[in-house]
């Protein structure tokens, strides 16, 4: 898209050169992008970031996924593939606003809820999975942050230009309903990532949740 308005990425550069000369040196810079997990876009990206990391007078820091994902779709194979790339040619990786966009099965009812609240459990604990295997191995992922704390405020709503939800299609894209699932521990995504994480980080989740 760059490319075919402004026929280079020479703005793309100019901006981490300028954040660059006037950011304190301790504000870390990312460039942050979608669809990161396309196998021709990430190519694109790829080769972005090393323009931006060659250039005289930058620095880029790190790469943001932004993972908005599909239960369709999804592949912790292809994650951990890309997200590796991105931390080699960046220098760190982060998820930076994710969520998952329920799949076309899922309809009205209780029945159908709880086979979709089952699906996306897999989807993140396949996802925290893969990010736990990337750190073991070296790749530096910085952190997960998800797109929003309860469903009804998610902006798979009403966006569907990123696989959004303004078809009408339902949504249940985050760790927590509209009333916090009344106990406060999530939906059975917040219990997958928990089983994921290290037991000191689940216990401060729980004392920041409970």
């Amino acid at each position: 898209m760059y490319k075919r308005q402004y026929q280079s990425n020479e703005f793309i550069i100019n901006a981490f050169k300028y954040a660059n000369k006037y950011a304190p040196s301790d504000v870390e810079l990312y460039y942050n992008d979608f669809g990161e997990t396309d196998n021709i876009k990430s190519e694109g990206i790829i080769k972005l970031i090393s323009d931006v990391k060659s250039a005289q007078g930058t620095r880029l820091d790190a790469f943001g996924m932004q993972a908005h994902y599909s239960v369709d779709s999804f592949s912790a194979a292809q994650f951990k593939k890309d997200a590796q790339k991105y931390a080699e040619a960046a220098g760190k990786v982060q998820l930076t606003e994710l969520d998952f966009q329920a799949s076309a099965a899922y309809k009205s009812g209780a029945a159908s809820k709880e086979s979709e609240y089952t699906k996306m459990a897999y989807c993140h604990k396949q996802l925290f999975d893969a990010a736990k295997d990337l750190k073991k191995n070296g790749t530096n992922v910085a952190g997960i942050t998800v797109w929003g704390v309860i469903e009804p405020n998610s902006w798979l709503h009403s966006q569907s230009n990123v696989g959004g939800g303004a078809d009408g299609s339902k949504q249940c894209p985050l760790l927590f309903d509209g009333k916090y699932c009344q106990s406060g521990r999530g939906k059975p995504s917040f219990g997958s990532i928990l089983e994921v994480l290290p037991p000191s980080m689940v216990e401060a989740v729980q004392r920041g949740t409970g």
